[in-house]
């Protein structure tokens, strides 16, 4: 039965991923609540409490006890990452159609690449250099051709991209190194500190004034689209982590590769569901994307094309020293992001 459980996953992770963006995008533009400070904050509450509330009634197991001040000090770089990432999301889907803001949100895949050759000195296979090159070309010629362009939209869309891929990064950088912090644990971290952040930036930066005067605040659908984004968005965040986490070390899902066939569904029905105006030469290039992103994330493809380690030269010392290699995070475990928009 728990095997069953287990390979259901999937298909819940892909349901809970179309749901939980169409109904952002149904209260980002539908009907315009564009305060993310108050929106985000929401969902990350609602989040830290499913959490802990789960957490209280062992319903799931988190050891923060066991974790020390370092690790705790070593994840906050992630978290404001984290809260960029969520903040530039949102203003984005606000103001982009589904399509193009997954299309664009392909490039992360070149941002976690790029990062790893930089920062972990990783080597790029060709064909997975080219595919993700691929990925960010279709992506800037979208940008240039979408008929419903928005100049702030794209923007917001840059940073979205920029610091979802450095939260990745650093994740699979300094993540292993963090004693006593699991995946529900630096999810429950994330959603806190972006409570502490967001809920006072929501006065600085005038969201909590505007937002008073929104006109739908007696309208149930609103408050039903509040709940639903929470509450999804986070059993979203934990099926990814108990995608990644269950099974041995080589035997873990791809949560990548299920988000980019996630993507292409949500693409097409967003098409009958909100207002999206599309050329053929949009297709065209939106159809390379989503085809390279699944490609580039597909198990078999993503292990024949997993970056070499630069680490030859640390390799040759530690043979000469005679010790043996140090862990290093698989490639199944490797851009653990968010996804809370």
């Amino acid at each position: 039965m728990v095997l069953r459980a287990i390979n259901r996953l999937p298909i819940f992770f892909t349901v809970l991923f179309i749901t939980t963006y169409f109904v952002n995008k149904y209260v980002l533009s539908v009907l315009r609540f564009t305060y993310p400070c108050i929106f985000q904050g929401w969902q990350t509450l609602v989040g830290a409490v499913m959490l802990k509330t789960l957490h209280s009634t062992h319903h799931i197991e988190m050891n923060l006890k066991e974790a020390d001040r370092y690790s705790f000090l070593g994840s906050v770089p992630s978290s404001v990452f984290f809260v960029v990432a969520i903040y530039s999301g949102s203003k984005a889907l606000s103001k982009l159609a589904i399509p193009f803001f997954l299309t664009v949100h392909n490039v992360i895949a070149f941002v976690n690449s790029l990062g790893d050759f930089i920062i972990n000195r990783e080597l790029i296979h060709p064909i997975r250099y080219f595919m993700v090159v691929v990925i960010l070309m279709s992506a800037m010629f979208i940008g240039h051709i979408d008929p419903q362009y928005d100049f702030d939209g794209y923007v917001w869309m840059v940073v979205h991209v920029i610091s979802m891929g450095v939260y990745n990064v650093y994740s699979n950088t300094f993540g292993p190194h963090l004693v006593g912090l699991g995946g529900l644990e630096k999810l429950l971290i994330c959603y806190v500190v972006s409570c502490i952040v967001l809920g006072p930036s929501s006065y600085f930066l005038g969201d909590a004034l505007r937002a008073s005067q929104f006109p739908f605040f007696h309208f149930y659908k609103f408050y039903i689209g509040c709940i639903l984004s929470g509450v999804c968005g986070c059993l979203l965040n934990m099926c990814a982590i108990y995608m990644r986490e269950t099974g041995s070390s080589g035997n873990r899902m791809n949560v990548e590769y299920y988000a980019a066939v996630a993507k292409v569904l949500s693409s097409v029905l967003s098409i009958h569901l909100f207002d999206v105006k599309l050329t053929i030469e949009c297709l065209f290039w939106m159809g390379i994307n989503m085809v390279m992103n699944i490609a580039v994330t597909h198990p078999k493809l993503y292990e024949a094309f997993s970056p070499s380690k630069k680490s030859d030269l640390n390799m040759d010392k530690t043979k000469q020293n005679g010790n043996h290699p140090t862990h290093s995070v698989s490639e199944k475990e490797k851009h653990s992001q968010s996804y809370n928009v």
